[in-house]
């Protein structure tokens, strides 16, 4: 084999790899190739609670589409959704955010709702808060300190302090 052949045929070899390289990328980078197929719809919450860009956006269970993009406008936190082009979602839907387990990714979660009028693409839908994993276990830290100072009177008062007989005491004196 010349040179020239070989300086082709590895050329040829780098080619077909690079080009392998982009086809693996663009199908696993945001589930294919088609990520301008189907519509948009806005989201606005609170808080996206750790929602990021190609988290799944589901319906029933049921995958529709994914989050496009997050941002910040005008102090609420907003997530650009893409929705399939097979998929529909009804106006009277809300979107909420989940947790796949206590470990796992959010999501965004549509309920079913009517089928009377659909969004049109671009159009902004209802949202509801939904407890925070965090802001929970904070409430349940709270309760428990309010519980401990609760049984902490009841045994002051059933045992007594201070020197000061307490209402068992006082019943026996009785």
């Amino acid at each position: 084999m010349n040179n020239a052949q070989m300086t082709a045929r590895i050329g040829l070899f780098f080619l077909v790899g690079a080009v392998l390289i982009w086809i693996t990328f663009e199908a696993l980078h945001n589930g294919g190739f088609h990520r301008n197929s189907g519509y948009t719809l806005t989201a606005r919450f609170e808080t996206l609670k750790e929602l990021k860009v190609g988290d799944e956006v589901r319906m029933a269970g049921v995958l529709v589409g994914s989050v496009e993009t997050t941002s910040l406008v005008n102090h609420r936190a907003e997530a650009v959704l893409r929705i399939g082009p097979e998929f529909k979602i009804a106006r009277d839907s809300t979107a909420t955010i989940s947790s796949a387990g206590l470990l796992g990714t959010n999501y965004i979660s549509f309920d079913l709702g009517t089928v009377d009028q659909f969004y049109e693409p671009g159009a902004e839908v209802q949202t509801k808060a939904s407890a925070d994993l965090n802001s929970v276990m904070a409430q349940i830290g709270d309760l428990s300190h309010k519980l401990e100072a609760a049984f902490s009177s009841i045994t002051n008062v059933t045992q007594g302090e201070n020197g000061q007989p307490g209402l068992f005491q006082r019943l026996d004196k009785l």
